[in-house]
């Protein structure tokens, strides 16, 4: 029997918003499409992500880029009814805290009645706030990123004091 698995974001009033499905079988990807390409394209991404996922990563930090969105999958949350994908993204309508909830059944958590309609806005928004400092340990080591960018729009201009050894 293939089983078909739905992947929805949480509201802030904890309603939830498909986004598609991934089905177990084939490992097929359906989005619902919200009309916006980047937006497409950005939970495409998250989809192919949680359908990568095999089931043992907690900690983690994938970048996904489209168009002018960009975000980061830093921290998974495991129940037994639903699996959660806490995402920062930025775009040009500004910042956003979203959780992606996959409801495929997981066994190996250690809260074994959370199903994704039990799935609370303000249990998210706390389990945003205890990753934070994972998030943050991260990032300060991503910061050589930001320096190397800044360098390379600087080649040209003084490339000749810092070129060599």
């Amino acid at each position: 029997m293939t089983k078909i698995n739905s992947v929805f974001i949480i509201n802030n009033d904890s309603s939830l918003i498909k986004v598609g499905t991934i089905n177990d079988e084939n490992k097929k990807i359906n989005l619902d499409k919200s009309g916006l390409k980047s937006v497409d394209y950005f939970n495409t991404q998250v989809l192919q992500f949680i359908q990568d996922d095999d089931n043992t990563m907690v900690k983690t930090f994938h970048f996904i880029n489209s168009e002018d969105i960009f975000g980061i999958i830093f921290h998974i949350i495991r129940w037994r009814g639903c699996t959660g994908y806490l995402v920062v993204q930025k775009s040009d309508r500004g910042l956003r805290y979203l959780c992606y909830l996959y409801d495929k059944i997981k066994h190996n958590a250690s809260s074994f009645g959370t199903t994704i309609d039990l799935v609370k806005t303000d249990f998210i928004i706390k389990e945003f706030k205890k990753a934070k400092e994972e998030l943050m340990i991260k990032l300060k080591n991503y910061e050589a990123i930001i320096d190397i960018k800044n360098a390379i729009l600087k080649i040209g201009g003084n490339i000749e004091k810092s070129f060599g050894i």
